[in-house]
């Protein structure tokens, strides 16, 4: 299961076995696979490392020139720095410096978090993603809770979560999964991790739910009963990740003291201070700072609950 869940061309043969919808997907060693790939597959696609570097080399291509330009950058990238990682023997016996080459989802991007106990899964939270994530490079900005989206589509996002579970061979502890939204409001999975969502992600939950998410796995990996009971009505909440617009050198910082007094602003913390220099994706993924926000459930009728919970962190 652990392997699985490291190897994304396996994750994506379980998800298939237990027909979770999915992108349609291949691997490729060389350019001229990944030609062959892209027309069945279709463009625009998605070129992304095997293993590890989180998002580092995700890469959206829309045509054959790109696809030749950047398949040996993605290839280089993936392949590089991660010897380190106790399964790179073994990957590159496998794959052989293969890279996955998926079909571009379009719609809206999801974030579910749930703790599953005894084979049981238990969605917490669904953290909408308000800032379009259309690629070349895929980078995480935003994130709120709770979903905005009709409740049958989160009622059809529960029931993937746990079977993307299911056919990965997941049957304890925390997982974090994201799935894209079709037009005609299917969910597809992008991936699922045994682990808690990267982030802010645990506090945003704790905010929106009461359910404190580090504390539910410590009782599943003790033998208790984790409390998994949220609020009767969720608060809305969500954090923002601060990326820098282009390279160069921090010159000034300001606005932290008017975010601080602002009731609504829960944590702000910058990772970077005047003089440091910063740079944009590809060649960083990592944000320079956070904050963390509340906002108001909607009252109003014929407003949607969520979208004013948008505006209000907004």
């Amino acid at each position: 299961m652990a392997r699985t869940l490291r190897d994304k061309y396996a994750m994506r043969e379980a998800f298939s076995s237990g027909n979770v919808p999915q992108p349609v997907h291949g691997l490729a060693r060389t350019l001229h696979e990944a030609v062959t790939q892209a027309a069945r597959i279709g463009f625009p696609l998605v070129l992304k490392p095997l293993i590890d570097n989180d998002s580092g080399y995700f890469r959206r291509v829309d045509d054959v020139a790109e696809l030749t330009e950047y398949f040996p950058v993605v290839q280089r990238g993936a392949w590089s720095g991660i010897a380190h990682n106790p399964l790179y023997d073994w990957m590159v016996e496998t794959y052989d410096s293969a890279i996955l080459l998926e079909e571009y989802l379009p719609g809206a991007e999801v974030s579910v978090e749930s703790i599953v106990v005894d084979g049981r899964a238990h969605v917490v939270a669904i953290h909408d993603k308000p800032v379009p994530m259309e690629g070349p490079y895929f980078v995480d900005v935003h994130y709120a809770t709770p979903s905005r989206l009709p409740a049958e589509v989160q009622k059809r996002i529960v029931e993937l979560t746990a079977a993307s579970h299911r056919a990965v061979g997941i049957e304890t502890g925390a997982v974090h999964t994201e799935f894209r939204i079709q037009s005609d409001g299917t969910p597809k999975i992008l991936e699922t991790a045994a682990r808690l969502g990267g982030g802010p992600v645990y506090q945003s939950v704790l905010l929106s739910t009461g359910v404190d998410m580090v504390e539910a796995v410590l009782d599943v990996a003790s033998g208790r009963t984790p409390e998994l009971t949220p609020e009767p009505e969720p608060t809305c909440a969500g954090f923002y990740l601060f990326f820098a617009k282009k390279a160069g050198r921090i010159s000034g910082i300001s606005g932290v003291e008017e975010a601080v007094r602002d009731p609504r602003v829960h944590e702000i913390s910058l990772y970077r201070k005047v003089g440091d220099a910063v740079d944009v994706p590809p060649r960083v993924w990592q944000s320079h700072g956070h904050v963390i926000f509340t906002g108001i459930l909607a009252e109003s009728p014929g407003v949607h609950a969520g979208d004013e919970c948008i505006s209000g962190l907004l």
